[in-house]
């Protein structure tokens, strides 16, 4: 899944994967919550092509805001180091 995120290939999950948040955050892809719901989704994504190029551009247009200083700096706070 990762591997697809981050070559703008939106992905369909389920709702019980901790991934999930993940695809939110990004807004990469689509989350069923409900399995008997996944019938559905894949019919409307089908129907709507539309929300795949919107979900791929979304992923193909990511800038991370993660630099090494906000790494280094949130690792200090966890183990107590100023």
């Amino acid at each position: 899944m990762l591997e697809s995120l981050s070559l703008g290939v939106p992905c369909l999950i389920s709702g019980n994967v901790g991934a999930k948040d993940l695809v939110k955050e990004l807004d990469g892809g689509f989350v069923v919550e409900n399995p008997g719901c996944l019938k559905e989704e894949i019919t409307r994504i089908l129907i709507n092509p539309s929300l795949i190029s919107e979900k791929q551009n979304k992923l193909l247009n990511f800038k991370p805001t993660f630099d090494n200083e906000s790494f280094l700096s949130v690792y200090k706070d966890m183990v107590g180091e100023k």
